[in-house]
């Protein structure tokens, strides 16, 4: 925990946090230093999973649009070229 303390910029030895975990008294600026760096790394993680999610669905969207364009719009393009007997494949063969 002290490491993602140190990358928000508070400068908490991993054993100081252990003590004060474990009881010991803290000084007030000990204590405004670990409540916000818990806040800082609570909205970045709350970040991080935001841009997960949007950059989930810019794929979900990605993956529809390539699957219009690979089946629907050669269907669309033999429908209008007449070849239209190319996209009946249980219909009556008339041969």
């Amino acid at each position: 925990m002290s490491r993602r303390f140190a990358r928000v910029g508070v400068g908490v030895s991993g054993e100081r946090l252990r003590d004060i975990g474990a009881g010991a008294p803290a000084s007030d600026d000990e204590l405004v230093d670990i409540d916000t760096a818990l806040r800082v790394t609570e909205f970045r993680d709350r970040q991080r999973l935001h841009d997960l999610r949007r950059r989930n669905g810019q794929l979900i969207r990605l993956n529809a649009a390539v699957w219009l364009v690979v089946l629907v719009l050669p269907a669309a393009s033999l429908a209008i070229s007449g070849h239209h007997d190319a996209l009946m494949l249980f219909g009556p063969d008339t041969r």
